[in-house]
């Protein structure tokens, strides 16, 4: 087939580097919800074969899925006994061993009872811990990709310099926002992202309301950024206690953080500026 020249659009490499930012990160979220699943279901099995064993640990921590590869049961605690567990979870690596194997062992000597299926419970906990623990390495490979990626964007610079916009959200912000050039105002990304109160019209009367529409992944990221900030950023805490000061739920003071930081966030594309504490400025 014989291509025509003119007929066809430049492909430039920051469009194939914002395509495979998509692919990535929305491959990230269902990693992410995977992994959501899996830790209840794996907190389930525990709780019917070694409800010590589930309350002892944070299964969020590596460490925790590392264990229960081992064992699951408070039989197989008991038998390997503290000294033999600390000095396995030493080798995989595990930090504060000697208290995590403290804790496990205490645990499993309180309870003197094998339920029902202790063994076939046990495999099925040690498969879901080994899939938790390779899912966590594939999403710190993502991860690494996304930051090498962003190094290609110069805007990413100044995204990630806004507080509370860490690689992930960055990159979920490019990548969800495309080309910048389609926004002509901070009021028009804040309506794409639907964090920009509807005006609606009846007769005289006129009143405001949630947008209904808008690219839901943006509006989760700036969401999330925002409140990850009111603990960690002073000046976003001060605007959301001011909002709610104003007689505002949680939920709205958080989208009306969202929406001010997204002026903020346009400004500084705008001008081609990283993020500087000003007077003026409560992002």
């Amino acid at each position: 087939m014989r291509l025509r020249r003119g007929a066809l659009q430049e492909i430039r490499p920051r469009n194939g580097v914002l395509a495979e930012m998509r692919v990535l990160v929305a491959h990230r979220r269902d990693l992410l919800q995977d992994q959501t699943r899996r830790a209840a279901r794996l907190r389930e099995v525990l709780l019917s074969v070694f409800p010590g064993l589930e309350a002892a640990l944070d299964l969020e921590r590596e460490g925790a899925l590392v264990l229960v590869t081992k064992l699951a049961t408070p039989t197989g605690a008991r038998r390997l006994g503290e000294a033999h567990l600390h000095r396995w979870l030493k080798a995989k690596g595990v930090r504060k061993a000697q208290d995590v194997a403290r804790r496990v062992v205490v645990a499993a000597k309180a309870q003197r009872r094998e339920l029902p299926a202790a063994e076939a419970k046990s495999a099925l906990a040690a498969e879901l811990a080994s899939e938790m623990l390779r899912t966590r390495e594939r999403i710190a490979e993502l991860d690494r990709r996304l930051e090498e990626l962003l190094a290609a964007i110069p805007e990413s610079e100044i995204v990630r310099s806004l507080p509370g916009m860490g690689v992930v959200f960055t990159a979920e912000f490019l990548a969800g926002v495309g080309n910048l050039g389609r926004f002509a105002s901070a009021d028009s990304l804040a309506a794409a992202a639907g964090i920009a109160p509807v005006q609606r019209a009846s007769g005289a009367s006129s009143h405001q309301r949630r947008a209904r529409r808008g690219n839901k992944v943006l509006k989760r990221l700036l969401y999330r950024s925002a409140f990850s900030c009111i603990c960690h950023h002073q000046r976003s805490e001060d605007f959301y206690r001011k909002k709610r000061a104003e007689g505002k739920g949680h939920h709205q003071a958080v989208i009306a953080l969202a929406r001010r930081r997204v002026n903020v966030l346009w400004a500084m594309l705008r001008d081609g500026e990283i993020y500087r504490e000003r007077s003026s400025q409560a992002a």
